[in-house]
């Protein structure tokens, strides 16, 4: 709402007294404070601000009608508690936690000869008499009062004494301040304004002007929009075929069902194939050469998808216990140019000192499958690598059980270090280039290739 000219504003307030809302017949529970102050602001608000008196009076009826449907919590009488229930409704009385057993009960007094209980986790919200009372009289007190009105307002933000329709009550007071001060800028920016070129908007209505969608509590371009709805509705097709495909573990012995494993195609089952490939047992009614085919299968779904699925079979052909699922893994990565670029660089990757003797000459074996000329220098790094060592020497130690603790006495930690002679990256090398054999002596190694390397294979002659 933006805010009146200062002459109209001057003008209106030269009017007679204005009638309270409960006056004006407007309020129909008279007893219920909350209620009762909102729809009295309101008729104030709009007896000072309508251009007519028959506008007013229209006003006034659509704002009973707000009174009653929007704010329907607070209707307790002095001494009285407010309870919402969770599907809707409320209870007013004298409010009374109880125990009944194990389960916890908000027991509600509605008179001397009626109590009513239900379980704790029901009651969504309990609003105390004296909480209302507080807040009618503070509300009635700051009319269009700005200062009044915004300490009202961040008072049931940080007190929360209203929590279903808090936003209700607070934007409420950050309107009433906008009468007489539409530039405040704390009431603008919590009703959602923005300044633009000069004018106060609606952030919302800056947004769509430039072509931006609301997707849940965030603002974002159509195409970002429409990716997100897409991964919730693979994501929603994924676990549906995950448990799908579950049913059909238990039955995966039977023909029928290996069949339907071989006809599904869809990419939204690959993490339910992820899951089958890597489980240590995918079905107790399979020995091991089914386990084994069962993974052979897996493998040949995940290749087809590729995308996420790559990491699985880089690991595979990486480390898996199986060597012809390790090998059967490899073939794979081979057959695309992305995959096999994947798997080449983390094996790579793995020819650094800081890995373990074993992790490196696995990796070293596995890049058997990718050899490269240009990757010739990494292997001669690799062919003998150093490893620090850290060892505990000296003094005496104590165990106190087999479960862990003890202690040692004059100990120390002593860093090593120790060169390992890696077998499967000469492999590597003599597999590059047959014909050189030069063992562990990486300098010869690299002599080598600097030579193969830099020689030039054009003709020197110049043309006449």
């Amino acid at each position: 709402m933006t805010g009146l000219p200062a002459a109209q504003v001057a003008g209106l307030r030269q009017k007679p007294e204005i009638p309270s809302a409960q006056e004006a017949g407007l309020c129909q529970k008279p007893e219920s404070p909350c209620v009762s102050a909102f729809c009295r602001t309101t008729a104030t608000s709009i007896f000072k601000t309508a251009p007519s008196a028959c506008w007013a009076a229209t006003l006034c009826v659509t704002a009973f009608l707000l009174c009653v449907t929007a704010f329907p919590l607070p209707t307790a009488a002095s001494g009285d508690d407010w309870v919402g229930i969770s599907n809707g409704g409320s209870l007013v009385g004298d409010v009374v936690e109880t125990q009944m057993g194990s389960r916890k009960l908000t027991t509600v007094r509605l008179d001397d000869d009626l109590m009513i209980a239900v379980p704790a986790s029901r009651a969504r919200q309990r609003v105390t008499s004296e909480s209302l009372v507080d807040y009618v009289k503070r509300s009635d007190a700051a009319m269009l009062e700005p200062q009044a009105n915004e300490e009202i307002a961040k008072w049931i933000q940080t007190e929360r004494i209203i929590r279903v329709g808090l936003d209700l009550y607070r934007n409420f007071h950050y309107r009433r301040i906008l009468h007489s001060q539409p530039d405040h800028r704390v009431a603008r920016a919590s009703l959602g304004y923005i300044k633009n070129e000069g004018q106060w908007v609606q952030s919302e209505d800056v947004m769509k002007r430039r072509g931006m969608v609301k997707s849940g509590s965030k603002w974002q371009t159509p195409e970002v929009a429409m990716a997100e709805e897409s991964a919730r509705e693979h994501d929603i097709a994924a676990k549906r075929l995950r448990n799908e495909i579950k049913t059909w573990m238990r039955s995966i012995q039977t023909p029928e069902t290996w069949a339907k494993f071989e006809q599904l195609d869809d990419p939204d089952a690959t993490m339910a194939w992820i899951e089958i490939f890597n489980s240590p047992r995918p079905s107790k009614n399979l020995n091991a050469s089914g386990t084994r085919r069962l993974r052979m299968l897996m493998l040949d779904k995940l290749a087809k998808v590729g995308g996420s699925a790559v990491p699985v079979l880089v690991r595979a052909g990486l480390d898996h216990p199986d060597g012809q699922i390790r090998e059967a893994a490899l073939d794979r990565l081979q057959q695309s140019p992305f995959m096999a670029s994947s798997a080449r660089s983390t094996y790579l990757g793995r020819l650094d000192p800081k890995f373990s003797p074993e992790d490196i000459n696995q990796a070293a074996r596995a890049l058997s499958w990718f050899v490269q000329p240009e990757d010739a220098m990494q292997y001669v790094d690799a062919l003998v690598t150093t490893h620090k060592l850290r060892q505990q020497v000296g003094g005496n130690s104590y165990g106190f059980s087999s479960a862990g603790g003890g202690m040692s006495q004059g100990s120390k930690i002593v860093e090593t270090e120790r060169k390992s002679v890696n077998r499967a990256v000469l492999t590597l090398l003599k597999e590059l280039e047959p014909d050189a054999n030069y063992g562990f002596d990486q300098e010869q190694w690299r002599m080598h290739f600097i030579r193969k390397f830099s020689a030039y294979q054009g003709d020197l002659r110049r043309d006449p």
